[in-house]
């Protein structure tokens, strides 16, 4: 997980949002760029970093940290509703509850419609 969050990315914009701002191309210097640079130097989306950090986060029974990843994507897609689902499974698998759980997810239901 460390070296997923070191890897620089586009930025992640909200759907109907300008898409040239998306061209960020990581810096190739010389030949020593491509066997030092951290992940991949192809343009990696602050989107798909934290859909990975999430779900990796969930497996290794990271909960906090994948609904905080959660929560981040919802902000800017809503309407995803996988997104929806991995908030769900990380509130009501930590060690709160089901009740406990639950309600935190509709409380940021009732926040986003908002």
């Amino acid at each position: 997980l460390k070296v997923l969050e070191a890897i620089e990315c586009t930025p992640m914009l909200m759907d109907g949002a300008d898409k040239s701002l998306t061209g960020v191309l990581p810096l190739i210097d010389d030949e020593n760029t491509i066997e030092t640079h951290v992940g991949s130097i192809l343009p990696y989306t602050q989107r798909k970093k934290l859909e990975r950090i999430a779900s990796l986060s969930l497996e290794l029974s990271r909960h906090e940290q994948a609904e905080e990843c959660y929560r981040e994507l919802l902000g800017c897609f809503p309407d995803q509703w996988t997104y929806w689902l991995g908030l769900v499974d990380a509130c009501i698998t930590q060690e709160q509850g089901i009740e406990e759980g639950w309600n935190k997810c509709r409380s940021y239901a009732e926040e986003v419609i908002a």
